[in-house]
């Protein structure tokens, strides 16, 4: 009893597999090499960043998130500032008006901000996904004016 007419021998078979399995190797291997150069690119990127003093939308120093609604409204600030948008209001929620410096800094083009300065920088970010954006806690409320102590009302 012999092969049918297109069956393949024991020894192509192995002859496949091997070729299959050292392509898959490869391209594992290529993946792998792609993925820690994307990895060095960005922590270069982020090593610049911090040498030059650029934020992104969010931060209060490089690569460091606010990490509550007070500190995210203070650097709102900063950027509807330099971004012509009008402050926020006593009354207003917060989260909105957040959500427009957000846009308003999407819509510019993502401009990265120079803490010391603050400016706007040449250097750009990617435009982020708006619906991902963490919000921090108590930014469903609406804003109430805290005065600054020592300060008075003129």
């Amino acid at each position: 009893m012999g092969r049918r007419f297109g069956d393949k021998n024991a020894s192509t078979k192995r002859a496949e597999t091997a070729a299959r399995v050292r392509l898959h190797r490869e391209r594992k291997r290529e993946k792998a090499e792609q993925e820690a150069e994307a990895l060095e690119q960005q922590e270069k990127f982020f090593r610049e960043l911090r040498a030059e003093g650029l934020l992104f939308f969010g931060e209060t120093a490089p690569t460091v998130n606010c990490i509550n609604i007070s500190e995210e409204i203070e650097m709102a600030r900063v950027w509807s500032r330099l971004l012509n948008v009008p402050d926020i209001e006593p009354g207003q929620n917060k989260r909105g008006w957040i959500l427009s410096v957000l846009k308003a800094w999407c819509d510019a083009g993502c401009p990265l901000l120079h803490l010391e300065s603050q400016t706007l920088s040449q250097r750009r970010a990617e435009t982020p996904d708006i619906e991902e954006y963490q919000f921090p806690d108590g930014s469903e409320e609406n804003y109430e004016y805290e005065p600054i102590p020592g300060e008075t009302n003129a």
